[in-house]
């Protein structure tokens, strides 16, 4: 079964764009409001094993500091890895970007963001198997 990755991005071009670079490896759910996202991963089934989020640094609905706060707080949503998308621009605090899970920092190379995120996913199926 291929891992699910839920794409949360407040721009359709973006998200179109992570889902056509990544769905030959994932399967891809996109979502442009996190809470939304948040709602549809804790109906589904393959939530905790079977999926991982990437998160664009801005939301519409939530800061990063909530999405995040939200996700540590839920039983299920906080087991799940996620990634969170930062520009050179970012302006968020520098303590809490140094707190977050995964950072993957623009620009990059979609390939390259997809064959990390597949690396990923190898070697925690290798940890998880021992």
């Amino acid at each position: 079964m291929r891992k699910r990755i839920w794409i949360v991005a407040d721009d359709w071009e973006a998200l179109e764009r992570y889902e056509d670079v990544l769905s030959p490896e994932f399967e891809t759910e996109c979502c442009g409001f996190a809470r939304d996202a948040f709602s549809r991963l804790r109906e589904s089934a393959d939530a905790t094993e079977e999926a991982f989020l990437l998160l664009d640094l801005v939301l519409e609905d939530l800061t990063p500091r909530e999405a995040e706060a939200e996700l540590d707080r839920d039983p299920i949503l906080c087991r799940i890895p996620r990634f969170w998308i930062l520009s050179e621009e970012t302006h968020e605090d520098p303590s809490f970007t140094g707190e977050m899970r995964g950072v993957v920092r623009r620009p990059f190379s979609f390939t390259a963001l997809r064959e990390g995120l597949r690396s990923f996913v190898i070697h925690r199926a290798v940890s998880n198997s021992d």
